[in-house]
């Protein structure tokens, strides 16, 4: 679906959890289209205040606003003739919303405090993990820009349903933490030590397996190789620190 969607113009939504790669997807399917030469642009929609936003995607002219001592150019103009990510795009507020879908429209903007429209060729690619089309029912979410947004559209497999691929993810990264801690040699990974990482939950995907990694190559970095022990020790550690109410151990631990 990546190579199809890929060589294609059209708008893509990318749905799913949290930490599922949503942002690499979203690299792919640019590195790997006709617009690879030029800009990938992202910008994540629940970082920045409606303000600050507004200004970051279309740009502000000198004097718009207390601060603005320059005109500055947003990621449209910066994304002109490749790629722009809207990470989150479900966090927008409704007036966002509304200058996004004239963007989209009329693929043109205009800088805040600007009387000037300028054209633009931009494809967008947009990300949630929130259910947009929920949202839309409940009148939060333009349907009008949903439909433009989600012409094709991705959604990410969580990590827990894809238990065959994470000894291989997990192998692969502490490869690279090995690089990371300037370990001379490489980790060794007991069966046992992989298969009790197989039984984690994983509910933060491959972000959390990769901070995962990263934690259990500090702990067992003068280790001789990584033990079950060692996996639960680092497994433990982190559900005391998780806020959230699932545990992070399956029952297979207790």
């Amino acid at each position: 679906m990546i190579v199809r969607y890929a060589r294609v113009p059209h708008y893509v939504l990318i749905t799913g959890e949290r930490g599922t790669g949503k942002t690499t997807l979203a690299r792919r399917l640019h590195e790997m289209s006709p617009r690879s030469r030029q800009e990938f642009v992202s910008v994540n929609c629940a970082s920045l205040t409606t303000e600050l936003l507004e200004s970051e995607l279309f740009g502000h002219e000198k004097g718009a606003f207390t601060g603005a001592n320059a005109a500055k150019s947003g990621l449209f103009e910066t994304a002109n003739g490749g790629t722009l990510f809207l990470d989150e795009v479900g966090e927008l507020s409704s007036g966002l919303q509304a200058k996004l879908l004239k963007a989209v429209e009329e693929k043109r903007i205009r800088r805040v405090g600007g009387n000037q429209e300028r054209d633009i060729d931009v494809r967008i690619i947009a990300a949630t993990s929130r259910n947009l089309s929920a949202m839309v029912h409940e009148g939060v979410f333009r349907a009008d820009l949903f439909d433009r947004l989600n012409i094709l559209q991705l959604e990410t497999i969580p990590l827990r349903y894809q238990r065959e691929r994470i000894r291989d993810l997990f192998v692969r990264q502490m490869d690279e933490e090995c690089v990371a801690v300037g370990r001379t040699d490489p980790f060794v990974i007991e069966d046992e030590a992989l298969e009790a990482i197989q039984r984690l939950e994983w509910r933060g995907n491959y972000r959390e397996l990769k901070n995962f990694a990263a934690r259990l190559a500090v702990w067992a970095f003068d280790a001789p190789s990584i033990t079950e022990e060692i996996v639960l020790h680092v497994a433990v550690i982190d559900q005391g620190k998780s806020e959230a109410p699932t545990p992070l151990l399956l029952r297979a631990f207790n």
